[in-house]
């Protein structure tokens, strides 16, 4: 669906821009430094090792030492488990 994806993109975007703003343009660099250090062969997206990972809990929260999941679930609509697999 274009729409759908669409809309996953703009979020994703306002997410990013929310985190630079709000945390620095290390902290943005330093998550997604940690997207890029669990990517694998083996780790491919939806697999069932990417499923037991969730975004906020596993990469943004332990780089910002802060739980932002009340944040990523009111403005942008996903949470602490939030793995970008659902729906």
């Amino acid at each position: 669906d274009p729409n759908l994806r669409q809309h996953y993109y703009i979020t994703g975007s306002c997410f990013w821009d929310w985190v630079e703003t709000t945390y620095g343009r290390g902290a943005l660099q330093q998550i997604l430094q940690a997207l890029v250090a669990r990517r694998s062969d083996v780790y491919q997206f939806c697999s069932p090792e990417f499923k037991a990972t969730a975004f906020v809990a596993d990469f943004a929260n332990p780089v910002l030492g802060t739980d932002i999941s009340a944040t990523t679930e009111a403005r942008f609509g996903f949470g602490v488990s939030w793995n970008s697999c659902e729906g």
